[in-house]
């Protein structure tokens, strides 16, 4: 029996592994953020094996994997067999049996948190006063965040009423690992809700939610799989006709960025585009417009800076002359003049979506890891399908594995 059909065979399995327990959402990444898996010694290498097999499949980062059909691995896999290489033959062949254990090591640990329960979702029994990500006051700890909640197992649970713990992430800015990853289990009765909800700080906040808003964390998409009662059920996608579309105010438009028809996104981001460009009048419209020309000259680009910091200076709450300037100030690579303008667009119009890109971009380049993710998470909830939320995010994920 020749050697490359067999192995070849043999990857195909251990990735077809891979790739249905990515589709379920059974991964490293998905154990961490969840809460499912506290991170352990040989935690990073094994996140490091989980992101290289996925680049071995040609996607970004978690969430493209899902995204892939079973014929795109198949093609893949046939691919690292198929295509040229400076490599002989023997050497492929010691290379595909090497993927072939790490692949297989790496179902294999994936299998043993399944049968710990790591990925289990666990309902809301009746009682159950708080839920994940509800920023709580703790007796004789302080304010923090619930990131999970569980039922103690006690061997003589029968004789006893059991009380259900909750795991709580403290506020604080300290950077230890015994500090940062310290989850407090606490009883209901020390706790109650924070009587002005405000975001927690933690560096280890970033693996567990994904932003803030509406007075709570939002819980990454691993840890609303693992607690799905406890986060907003996702809204029904929206297909306005067009009589909706002409009639629909900012806050409506913004709503339909998430149909599933680009069509009408694209309808949508033009209605957006009118709206905003005509808020401060129409010769005001027509300064920026020949502003923007001015910019499009590399002799006359500073002139139209210049033009538009004068019209942001005239009309300081137009959001629309702020997001054009930061997109300047973004194209010179002026990231902290470019973060500044783009977060007082966001002051005015919290789901402007281009300036959340914006935002998200500088904060990439800036190395803010924390207002990168959270910028680009709160993105694909508006834009689920932004290019640029999806590439901060992969960068997020990269960037995670040295915060473990």
């Amino acid at each position: 029996m020749s050697v490359v059909p067999t192995l070849y065979r043999a990857l195909l399995r251990v990735a077809k592994g891979f790739y249905l327990n990515e589709q379920a959402g059974r991964s490293i990444y998905a154990g961490v953020r969840s809460g499912g898996l506290i991170p352990y010694a040989g935690v990073q290498t094994d996140w490091k094996n989980e992101q290289s097999f996925r680049m071995h499949l040609d996607a970004l980062g978690p969430r493209d994997v899902q995204k892939m059909e079973w014929k795109d691995v198949v093609a893949a896999t046939r691919l690292k067999f198929t295509a040229e290489s400076r490599l002989n033959r023997n050497e492929r062949i010691d290379r595909g049996f090497l993927a072939l254990k790490n692949l297989g090591n790496h179902n294999a640990l994936v299998r043993t948190c399944l049968e710990n329960g790591a990925f289990d979702p666990k309902y809301r029994p009746p009682g159950l006063l708080y839920r994940v990500g509800d920023v709580v006051d703790v007796q004789g700890l302080g304010k923090g965040v619930i990131c999970s909640w569980y039922f103690p197992k006690l061997k003589y649970a029968k004789e006893r009423k059991l009380k259900v713990k909750y795991m709580v992430l403290l506020h604080t800015d300290k950077t230890a690992p015994e500090d940062r990853w310290k989850l407090y289990r606490v009883h209901q009765e020390r706790i109650h809700l924070a009587e002005i909800p405000a975001p927690i700080s933690n560096p280890s906040l970033i693996f567990y939610f994904d932003g803030f808003e509406d007075g709570r964390h939002v819980p990454s998409a691993a840890l609303a799989q693992r607690f799905p009662e406890d986060v907003k059920p996702t809204p029904a996608s929206i297909l306005p006709t067009i009589m909706q579309l002409q009639n629909a105010d900012e806050e409506e438009l913004t709503k339909y960025l998430t149909s599933p028809d680009k069509t009408i996104v694209n309808f949508t981001k033009v209605a957006l585009e009118a709206i905003w460009s005509n808020e401060a009048g129409e010769n005001a419209k027509q300064e920026l417009e020949s502003a923007l020309d001015q910019l499009e000259s590399s002799e006359a680009a500073a002139e139209g800076i210049s033009a538009i910091e004068k019209l942001v200076q005239a009309h300081p709450d137009w959001a629309h002359a702020l997001e054009k300037l930061a997109m300047a100030h973004l194209a010179e690579e002026n990231f902290k003049d470019a973060h500044r303008l783009f977060q007082r667009v966001l002051d005015l119009k919290p789901n402007h979506f281009r300036a959340l890109s914006g935002l998200a971009t500088c904060a990439v380049r800036l190395r803010d890891w924390n207002l990168a993710h959270d910028t680009a998470s709160k993105l694909i909830r508006i834009s689920p399908e932004s290019a640029i939320a999806l590439k901060v995010l992969a960068k997020v994920d990269e960037a995670l594995y040295h915060l473990l």
